[in-house]
């Protein structure tokens, strides 16, 4: 046992070169001038405290590194250390209880806990405050089912460095924490099976946030929850390459987060459970190419997210669950050519419902999902989707888009587009309507009227019961006659084709046309036809000359196929002047 609180030294104290203390040592607000040393030693109290320097002050620096051996806390608790706290190679261990106690701790410049430093038990740095940077490459950090790493409410004037080589067995926590550099994670282990193990809930990080693979080195892994909701992040939050599992919950949460640039699920990106990124505020672009999103049920929600830029699912992109992309506004580009979707049978593969796309909407998904798409409600600017392999069931209603793909030859496939309109399964009259806008708007007047005849044939077959039945059987003569009123003049056609046909019969009806007066005009095949089907024109030939036997019944279905030739004529001309 060591009693120095209040201590006093100008220099500097070292505890080093074999130095071995069984008890606690204290110096509890002592002043140190020079530095404190203490590599190469031992300090030990089983299940207490091995050395309890709260509020000491050394105006240089703090080695407890390579050699450095403590079984106990070690409290460094309102501490301040205006040079750097070096615990490279250091060995910490209080199992049970924190092997480090540091909360409130200042460093002035870094804190280092890189080639080996070993801790086992608790590392409480809770409201620390380090101006320099905290680099924890190499170290590693074990308390299972516990806190591992409390940085809570931290301040970091710099960077912190979590690189290859270091381990955390445990909790990370950064809640509150303020990073004003880089958080350099790139090939960090993280673990923490079946809990939390990073919460960095409301954290701020200056500049970027590194979950990736190193460029020469190992993945970023973390096996537990990694939480980073209502986050600040001033860069980019980059998760190329990085590995997250938490099978069957959520293994990343950032709901609400805020990335000043891009975000990056990209390039071999790896989540075996739940990415949750609703309410999240992107202001570069969200690339999820190449990532996979191995959750069954929901494997990506990103509803409301916002994204000033373009998002992309493209190629290599897979999801074992459904994309929600509910009600998510994206500035730019929406893109999902050669993503693969395997959403199982108890929900969509894709929803987009709600959704704001500002650019072009591309699905030219690679493989045929099994779920359905929703893009009910959704906007886009251009919708390109030439050669998509759509599912069995697509939703469309209230989807409004404003411009189509064109095939070989400048003119969007009407054919197509009608096949793609009866995916949604149910008649909605938005949708033919919403097409049909659209060609008219390109100039497509012809596939314009395609689409809304078709449109109203699938209206008449919603129809139920009687009625239903009825308006189907009136709508096969409005049909081909007049297209539902959208080709009126294509009446005419048939006319002339009556008008030929009777002029042929009633020239060689011969005596089965008998006048009906002493004095008649000579009969006139083309004028008694014409007389037959003009319902409101009178000739004079059906007065004089009277068919019988089977030409009879020939001039009776003449001017029956003239009055329905007429009527349908005017339900085309009504609908002109209704549209006007």
């Amino acid at each position: 046992m060591l009693l120095a609180d209040g201590l006093r030294v100008d220099q500097d104290v070292r505890c080093s070169g074999g130095f071995r203390a069984k008890g606690i040592v204290r110096l509890v607000g002592a002043h140190i001038g020079g530095q404190l040393q203490c590599g190469d030693s031992e300090f030990s109290n089983p299940g207490g405290v091995a050395i309890e320097a709260s509020d000491l002050l050394v105006e240089e620096n703090v080695y407890l590194d390579a050699g450095f051996r403590s079984t106990g806390a070690v409290q460094l608790i309102g501490a301040h250390i205006e040079g750097e706290l070096n615990c490279a190679g250091g060995r910490f261990r209080n199992r049970g209880g924190s092997a480090l106690e540091f909360s409130q701790l200042a460093v002035d410049q870094d804190a280092i806990f890189t080639a080996g430093s070993h801790v086992d038990g608790g590392a409480d740095l809770t409201g620390c405050r380090i101006r320099g940077q905290l680099d924890l490459s190499g170290g590693s950090f074990h308390n299972v089912g516990g806190t591992a790493l409390d940085l809570a409410r931290a301040e970091l004037k710099q960077n912190m460095i979590c690189r290859s080589g270091f381990e955390l067995n445990g909790k990370l926590l950064l809640a509150g924490a303020e990073i004003d550099g880089n958080l350099w994670w790139e090939g960090g282990q993280f673990e923490n099976k079946a809990d939390v193990a990073i919460d960095a809930t409301g954290a701020t990080v200056g500049r970027d946030v590194a979950l990736c693979r190193e460029t020469t080195g190992a993945a970023f892994r973390a096996t537990g929850k990694v939480v980073f909701n209502d986050a600040a992040i001033g860069g980019s939050l980059r998760c190329t390459g990085g590995h997250f599992g938490n099978p069957g919950d959520v293994v990343l949460t950032a709901k609400a987060l805020g990335i000043t640039r891009d975000a990056l699920f990209c390039g071999g990106f790896v989540a075996d459970g739940e990415v949750d990124l609703t309410d999240a505020k992107i202001g570069g672009r969200l690339s999820c190419t190449g990532g996979r999103f191995e959750q069954h049920g929901a494997a990506l929600s990103g509803d409301r997210i916002t994204v000033a830029q373009s998002a992309e699912f493209g190629k290599d992109f897979h999801a074992d669950g459904t994309v929600f992309l509910r009600d998510a506004n994206i500035t730019g580009d929406l893109d999902f050519t050669g993503a693969a979707f395997a959403s199982a049978s108890n929900g969509p593969a894709l929803t987009l419902a709600g959704a704001t796309i500002g650019r072009t909407l591309a699905l030219h998904i690679g493989e045929r999902p099994t779920g359905e798409i929703d893009l009910s409600g959704a906007t886009a600017g251009h919708l390109d989707d030439c050669e998509a392999n759509w599912p069995a069931k697509v939703l469309l209603h209230d989807f409004d888009y404003r411009s189509l793909p064109h095939d070989g030859t400048g003119v969007p496939s009407v054919d197509d587009r009608l096949r793609w309109l009866q995916l949604n399964k149910r008649y909605v009259p938005q949708i033919y309507a919403q097409l049909a806008a659209v060609y008219q708007k390109a100039g497509f007047d012809d596939e314009a009227a395609k689409v809304a005849v078709a449109g109203e044939t699938a209206r008449r077959k919603s129809l139920p019961g009687f009625a239903g039945r009825a308006s189907r059987l009136s709508g096969l003569l409005l049909r081909w006659t007049v297209r539902y009123g959208y080709r009126p003049l294509q009446v005419l056609w048939w006319w002339l084709v009556l008008q030929v046909t009777g002029s042929l019969i009633f020239t060689f009806a011969g005596d089965r046309l008998v006048p009906t007066r002493d004095k008649v005009p000579e009969f006139n095949s083309f004028l008694y036809t014409l007389d037959l089907l003009l319902p409101v024109v009178n000739l004079k030939q059906r007065d004089f000359w009277a068919a019988s036997g089977w030409a009879g019944w020939v001039a009776a279905a003449f001017t029956v196929a003239g009055w329905g030739l007429a009527l349908c004529l005017a339900v085309g001309v009504g609908r002109i002047f209704k549209a006007r």
